[in-house]
């Protein structure tokens, strides 16, 4: 159980640094998108699925998933 939050933990440090350094995320539910770079950001995916969008710097969330 630890390793498995120690990873979850690594892998959303990675997914901020990433991003735009904000470490404040919001569930989205289940968005179809295909990974990598968009003008919406930068996406990972699971099964083309988007679950989590990392919000912006002023707060907002932003668009999802946009090409």
């Amino acid at each position: 159980m630890f390793a498995l939050l120690l990873g979850m933990s690594i892998f959303g440090v990675a997914i901020t640094d990433i991003g735009n350094d904000n470490p404040k995320w919001k569930y989205v539910g289940a968005q179809e998108c295909i990974p990598g770079h968009k003008k919406s950001g930068f996406s990972f995916t699971i099964g083309k699925k988007v679950f989590f969008k990392q919000k912006n710097i002023d707060g907002t969330l932003g668009s999802i998933c946009s090409y």
